[in-house]
């Protein structure tokens, strides 16, 4: 089978970053926008009777991978980045019992050339260091037709803030 290797740039990357964290309007921007989606919380409940079993086992999965704080980090990188992946440790018998966040800087995304993933590589100084296998990595991404890869929502704020300021155009994919 013929893989395609995709990495995004990483100017790209770093372009988004900078403006989430130097330029004020567009940190402000995706912070509302994360606690608007997540801010709220919320909370587990049986809707029918007989239910209250799996409402406890969801419960004790919650604290154990604490899945507020995930979903705080989820929709950050979704927002800044356009992609969020999370490594699942799975135990025998026990199912996932960790996630452990990895910075979309770090994955790249190997797909067949109908365009499945068949893995991820965690990538540190242009080397692989690790390879997953598609069960073991959560992605998490904002919808884009240029590959496995989401588009960043600041995106969306580039022409007002080319209107404020002498902004750079967006690297090139």
């Amino acid at each position: 089978m013929k893989k395609i290797t995709w990495k995004i740039p990483k100017e790209y990357y770093d372009y988004f970053e900078t403006l989430y964290k130097e330029n004020q309007n567009v940190k402000v921007a995706i912070d509302v926008m994360v606690e608007n989606i997540v801010g709220g919380g919320f909370e587990i409940v049986p809707s029918a009777e007989g239910q209250e079993e799996i409402v406890e086992e969801i419960k004790k999965f919650n604290e154990r991978i604490e899945l507020p704080r995930l979903l705080f980090e989820i929709v950050k990188d979704m927002l800044v980045y356009g992609n969020a992946f999370f490594e699942t440790v799975l135990e025998d018998g026990k199912g996932i019992t960790k996630v452990k966040h990895h910075h979309p800087k770090t994955i790249s995304i190997v797909t067949d050339t109908d365009g499945n993933i068949v893995e991820f590589l965690k990538v540190e100084d242009d080397k692989v260091i690790h390879r997953f296998e598609v069960n073991k990595m959560a992605h998490f991404s904002n919808s884009s037709k240029k590959g496995p890869y989401g588009r960043s929502q600041i995106e969306l704020l580039i022409p007002s803030l080319k209107k404020e300021s002498d902004l750079k155009d967006i690297p090139e994919l």
